[in-house]
């Protein structure tokens, strides 16, 4: 099931080119809304509702802007020229913010903090080690951009691109990464708790070790994922594509994973306690030494799934298909 909502979300928000100011919530074009209702009801993919939100957010229907703080004033502002660094390409000297041009740049460990670079060309860039807390990145383009170990807590990065990025060991609590494309990008041994990963693309990104502990992944495109060892521990996860994966080992206690795709997906010794797995689609999925005590299962597909030595302590199986290998609750 598809949950779309257009209320007002914790780091960023949704305005109109003339909206009022003491209106609590924005009103997005009718077309969008109706676009957002058809995909809820299955009459449209996902990946053109996806499409649609873009294309509204390129074309100025549709703008995020970044929260203000108590005292009225815009938390984001342009970087002064001390984070021009001296022997850089001429492009790298360019101040027209925010769309500015500093693809290949080298700019690691500059202070960006509360940066505005909305739609910026920061392809290849390299921010190792910078300071990038609450800037503002929407549908920034940082394909093949070097991230590690850079400081991105409360960051906005909704429709960012970041194909192929390199985001290890990021310190990144409560980021946005809402529709944001990292298919390829390596985010492994980073701290991402509480952040927003809805609709996000990570097809085939690695995962290990990420801490992303109560943050949300609803319609996320996990897609062949390394996720080997990862954290999410009270993810918010229904309507995820997490297929052909590698999440063995895996933290997903008290998870909500309901009405996702995992077929084919590792998760030999996960932890899937207390998790909501309603309606998942498990279809040859490897759960050998999972433990899956006290969680629902109800209406779940284990179709040729593996479940040699799973604790299944308590779980409710109510409704699902049982056709599994490996375990005395499957059916022969």
């Amino acid at each position: 099931m598809i949950l779309i909502t257009f209320s007002i979300p914790t780091s960023s928000h949704f305005v109109s080119a003339q909206e009022e100011e003491e209106n609590e919530h924005y009103n997005p074009p009718t077309w969008l809304q109706n676009t957002a209702n058809w995909a809820a009801k299955g009459q449209i993919s996902e990946s053109t509702f996806i499409a649609a939100y873009r294309y509204a957010i390129q074309h100025g229907w549709l703008q995020l802007e970044p929260k203000e703080e108590e005292e009225g004033y815009i938390i984001t502002m342009t970087p002064n020229s001390q984070v021009i660094q001296s022997g850089q390409p001429k492009n790298c000297q360019d101040m027209s913010f925010p769309r500015v041009d500093w693809s290949g740049c080298n700019f690691s460990g500059v202070n960006l903090s509360h940066a505005d670079l909305h739609d910026s060309n920061l392809t290849g860039i390299n921010l190792s080690g910078a300071d990038l807390e609450k800037a503002y990145l929407v549908d920034a383009h940082l394909e093949r951009s070097n991230l590690n170990y850079s400081d991105m807590r409360n960051a906005d990065l909704p429709g960012a691109y970041l194909q192929h990025a390199h985001l290890a060991n990021v310190l990144g609590q409560y980021l946005d990464l809402r529709f944001a494309d990292m298919t390829g990008s390596d985010l492994s041994n980073s701290f991402l708790r509480g952040s927003s990963l809805n609709w996000a693309v990570l097809e085939n990104a690695t995962l290990a070790s990420v801490d992303f502990s109560h943050s949300e992944f609803v319609g996320a495109d996990l897609s062949g994922v390394n996720a080997k060892g990862a954290n999410f521990q009270e993810c918010y996860m229904t309507g995820t594509n997490f297929t052909a994966a590698n999440a063995s080992g895996a933290n997903f206690l008290d998870v909500d994973l309901s009405n996702s795709n995992l077929t084919g997906t590792n998760l030999s010794g996960a932890d899937l306690q207390n998790a909501g797995l309603g309606s998942v689609i498990f279809k040859n999925a490897n759960l050998a030494f999972a433990n899956l005590s006290h969680a629902d299962l109800g209406n779940a597909d284990l179709t040729g799934a593996n479940l040699t030595n799973a604790d299944l302590t308590g779980a409710v199986l109510g409704g699902a298909n049982l056709h599994c290998i490996g375990n005395p609750v499957c059916i022969h």
